[in-house]
């Protein structure tokens, strides 16, 4: 059995969502960070569903959706994003280079012109009541798929 390479993408919480913050000039509230977290694991969510679909894994996918698409544990809400690298870190070493280079990207999205975070304003919650992604990481792989 192969074992995967340690992780080397830098652990997300707390310091990467608070500098997020911090440089744009939202005001770094548990309620900002928690949504933070939650768009990122959004986001991290949605490439897995991509990476499944690509690597032709729909088995791989369901185990991640029970895992991820209600949010993962309570306990380690604001963990989840941290937690979803890890577990596709180890699922697969196709996933690396991308996980790598995705929380550089997405920083220079949501800092860069028209970014979520220019505004200077608390983070709006994707939607009410505990989080549930199943049906649009569902519809990525779908499409992935094809």
């Amino acid at each position: 059995m192969a074992y995967p390479a340690p992780r080397d993408v830098p652990l997300l919480y707390p310091d990467y969502f608070m500098e997020l913050l911090t440089t744009g000039g939202v005001p770094p509230t548990p309620g900002n960070v928690a949504r933070l977290v939650e768009r990122a694991a959004f986001m991290i969510g949605t490439q897995g569903a991509a990476y499944c679909a690509q690597l032709r894994d729909p088995a791989t996918f369901e185990i991640f959706l029970v895992n991820f698409a209600r949010g993962g544990m309570p306990a380690r809400r604001l963990h989840l994003a941290d937690d979803m690298v890890d577990w596709l870190w180890a699922w697969s070493a196709l996933c690396h280079d991308d996980l790598r280079g995705r929380f550089v990207t997405w920083r220079a999205d949501l800092l860069g012109p028209g970014g979520l975070l220019r505004r200077g304003r608390d983070i709006p919650p994707i939607g009410a009541g505990e989080p549930d992604y199943e049906e649009a990481w569902r519809t990525v792989f779908a499409e992935q798929s094809r």
